[in-house]
C-alpha cells in the first residue's frame, strides 16, 4: 500500500496499491466496495498508484464520488468510484508523479514528483496551467523528489511541497516560481497539511 485517503463523509477508505490498483473499502463493514484499475494490476510491467484524492463535494460538480490518482508510469486518472469508470487520463511523457492534491474548490489539481517541478492542471479542461520550476543559481526550489504537495486552503494561489531534499518550498501560482522555503524537514510521503485557522 502505498497511500490511503478517507472520502469527504468518512464511509470509505481508498488504498492505492504497489500493483496500480485501488481498493476501496467500506468503513462500516470493512469489506471491499470497489476495485479500480484492476486491469493494469493484472498486467507486466504496473507501477504503482502512488496518490491518490476526492475531488471536494459542491463546486457545481454533477459527477459525485470522484477519486483523482496518480501512478509512477506519469498517468493522472479521474475515476467514478461506484460504477469503477476511468472518466479521463493524463499521462506525461518521461515523467513518475509521486504527489496530488486538490485546491478547497476543485477547480484546480497539482501533482509532482521525480521531476521537482510543481504542476497545476484545471479540473474542467484537465490542461496544465503551470508548470512551476527550480529557477536556476541559489533561488529557492526542490533539487530531488517531491512527495508531498499541498494546497493552502484559503489562499487557492499558495502551494506548498516537500520531499528528499530537506525542504518544504512556497510556490506562489501566479508567478510561477518558489516564493519561501522552510528548511529542515525530510519528507518521504504524503505528509504535508496546513492547520486551519
Amino acid at each position: 500500500i502505498f497511500c490511503v485517503r478517507f472520502d469527504h463523509d468518512d464511509k470509505y477508505l481508498a488504498l492505492g496499491c504497489a500493483d496500480g490498483s485501488i481498493k476501496i473499502y467500506n468503513v462500516l463493514t470493512g469489506k471491499m466496495s470497489f476495485t479500480l484499475n484492476n486491469q493494469q494490476a493484472q498486467t507486466t510491467g504496473k507501477m504503482p498508484t502512488t496518490s491518490i484524492r476526492w475531488r471536494p463535494q459542491g463546486a457545481g460538480k454533477s459527477t459525485k464520488n470522484v477519486l483523482i490518482s496518480v501512478n509512477a508510469d506519469g498517468s493522472v486518472k479521474h475515476w467514478h468510484t461506484t460504477s469503477g469508470k476511468c472518466l479521463h487520463t493524463i499521462q506525461e511523457e518521461f515523467v513518475e508523479f509521486l504527489c496530488i492534491d486538490y485546491d478547497n474548490t476543485g477547480e484546480h489539481f497539482a501533482c509532482s514528483g521525480k521531476e521537482m517541478s510543481i504542476r497545476i492542471y484545471d479540473e474542467a479542461t484537465r490542461k496544465l496551467v503551470v508548470n512551476m520550476n527550480k529557477p536556476s543559481g541559489n533561488a529557492p526550489g526542490h533539487t530531488n523528489k517531491v512527495f508531498s504537495v499541498k494546497f493552502d486552503k484559503e489562499d487557492p494561489n499558495t502551494v506548498l511541497s516537500g520531499g528528499w531534499d530537506s525542504s518544504i518550498q512556497i510556490w506562489d501560482i501566479r508567478q510561477g516560481l518558489p516564493v519561501g522555503c522552510l528548511n529542515g524537514p525530510f519528507l518521504c510521503g504524503d505528509s504535508l497539511d496546513i492547520l486551519d485557522g
